[in-house]
């Protein structure tokens, strides 16, 4: 003799689903992640932006090491170019390979330089130009 189950009685019209989630359910989660995305989008930004300084603060410090080694080489911060000499200021610029890292968001210069002092700035550009430190 087998014995059979009977089976579950079918859903009436009008009764809840047992399975799957509601609209109201499913709007109440897209209406969290969207109090979530606007507060989390702006501090991420600023966390980004607030790399991206860093970064060029280590170029600027990076440029004065690169600067006193200079003035150790040539005792002057001015433009010495020797030709084959070991790598040095010429035409009041930075290396490359200091400037290249930040140049999609800062353009690092040299200002007010002379003998025996000089200015490092790094004048934000494009996305970095929002940043509220300037």
């Amino acid at each position: 003799m087998r014995a059979s189950r009977p089976l579950p009685p079918p859903d009436r019209p009008g009764a809840p689903s047992r399975n799957g989630f509601t609209l109201i359910e499913m709007m109440v989660v897209v209406a969290i992640v969207a109090i979530l995305a606007t507060v989390a989008y702006p501090a991420y930004t600023g966390y980004v932006l607030r790399g991206h300084r860093t970064e060029a603060q280590a170029v600027l410090v990076e440029g004065v090491q690169f600067m006193e080694r200079n003035f150790t080489l040539f005792n002057t911060y001015q433009a010495v170019n020797l030709g084959n000499a070991p790598p040095t200021l010429s035409d009041n610029t930075l290396p490359s390979t200091l400037t290249n890292r930040v140049a999609d968001r800062y353009t690092v210069t040299i200002s007010a330089q002379n003998a025996t002092s000089f200015t490092l700035q790094a004048a934000p550009t494009s996305v970095q130009s929002g940043d509220s430190c300037g």
